[in-house]
């Protein structure tokens, strides 16, 4: 046999053993749990069970209604006089079924499982694939219930399927079993008044799966048994579902807040490293303009003329006559004596633009790696300083990259390239 494809899915299939029940079935112990003017009643599932695909699966393909049962504390079980009744049924309509499970309907009792029919299921149907399904007429609410992997006890399952299929044998079950009298009108019904009184007498027992607190009222039906607590457990089950969704609020509130957070932190990081370079560049800036006021100070002490211009932020010496001095000039050692600029007041002559024989032989092999800018420094100041030659100046310029010979920073490290010969 294989998996049914027309079906409908009640619930969510969780794992293990699968429960499949056939539409005709499942109609009929409906309605059979909602005759009897609403009473309890107990039914036996007819079906088979095997493995498909390495599943375990229950197929419920027909059920028998529970006859001449006994009731005991409340409670309806079934008879040696039921299993012979049952037994002339399966002879007769379901010869090729076995028992796999029973049915017990509770009126306005939900589906809660009570430890008597669970006791119960454990001492009586004691096959790991056989199930209970219990059926509430006033609430409309079922579900099926199947051993634990241990076997030890029973646990509700989560889903199963109804499937749509030929059932020749349980039809004709429901012809020769006819339900007498039709549901009732709700609002019409003494004995769903009758139900619902008896229900809010309820002992907390049927919760806690304890029949030992069961105090049977006297003045009444001893099927009737009186509940304190049920109330009060509906009320904390309704806050139990309140706190549940609130939980799963702030949880969705949560995840979204620290989604959040989370893409933020690269634009946290780029802030933090942009101050890091601001703090930076304005102690430099400081520096700068202490040097800048210094060397102006001086200048204005010693009589310097040398003149200064600021450009995006920065202090450069600037050659006092750019008409005559070019780039060109500099890179190429050219020098005019007329225009050479002046420093602090020096004036260059002939005498002292060219190098001593004695200082060059004494500097060549001590150029230093770096030179510091100065007020009233030129490319060829600093050439004829370190070197001994103002040839040098264009080394020096094409060294450090620089555009504009006749602007350089006061307090900038120059790269020195060595001499050439």
């Amino acid at each position: 046999m294989n998996f049914p494809t027309n079906i409908k899915q009640i619930g969510t299939i969780d794992d293990g053993m699968k429960i499949y029940v056939e539409d005709y079935v499942y109609s009929y112990l409906k309605q059979y749990a909602k005759s009897n003017d609403y009473k309890e009643s107990l039914a036996v599932l007819m079906g088979k069970y095997m493995e498909i695909d390495k599943t375990e699966v229950v197929f419920i393909s027909g059920a028998i209604q529970g006859k001449h049962l006994a009731e005991s504390n409340g409670l309806i079980s079934f008879t040696d006089k039921s299993w012979e009744y049952v037994l002339e049924q399966k002879e007769l309509f379901f010869n090729d079924l076995e028992v796999v499970g029973w049915m017990q309907s509770q009126p306005s009792y939900g589906t809660y499982l009570n430890a008597s029919c669970a006791n119960y299921h454990l001492n009586n149907f004691r096959k790991p694939y056989q199930v209970l399904f219990i059926y509430d007429p006033v609430e409309k609410v079922n579900s099926f219930f199947a051993y634990s992997k241990d076997l030890t006890d029973i646990i509700e399952k989560k889903g199963y399927f109804i499937y749509y299929d030929k059932n020749n044998e349980m039809h004709e079950y429901m012809v020769a079993n006819k339900i007498a009298g039709a549901e009732k009108e709700k609002s019409k019904d003494p004995t769903l008044k009758y139900i619902t009184e008896k229900r809010e007498k309820r002992q907390s027992a049927v919760i806690a799966k304890d029949l030992s607190d069961w105090i049977p009222d006297e003045k009444e039906n001893p099927k009737s048994l009186i509940t304190k607590d049920e109330n009060e457990f509906q009320a904390q089950k309704k806050a139990l579902n309140l706190l549940v969704s609130l939980c799963v609020v702030l949880f969705v509130t949560s995840f979204i807040m620290g989604m959040g957070l989370m893409n933020n932190q690269d634009r946290i990081a780029t802030l933090e490293e942009n101050l890091s370079t601001l703090t930076t560049t304005y102690k430099d800036l400081v520096q700068s303009s202490e040097v800048f006021a210094q060397a102006n100070k001086n200048t204005v002490k010693e009589g310097d003329n040398t003149n200064l211009i600021v450009e995006n932020g920065n202090d450069y010496v600037d050659n006092p006559d750019k008409s005559n001095l070019t780039e060109e000039n500099i890179i190429n050692g050219e020098t005019n004596d007329e225009n050479l600029p002046t420093d602090a007041g020096t004036t260059y002559t002939e005498e002292s633009a060219e190098p001593s024989a004695e200082t060059d032989s004494e500097d060549a092999d001590k150029i230093p790696e770096f030179y510091v800018v100065q007020s009233g420094d030129t490319l060829l100041k600093i050439s004829e300083k370190i070197y001994g030659t103002r040839k040098m100046a264009g080394k020096i310029m094409e060294f450090n990259k620089m555009k504009d010979a006749d602007k350089i920073v006061i307090g900038k490290k120059l790269l020195l390239p060595p001499k050439s010969e």
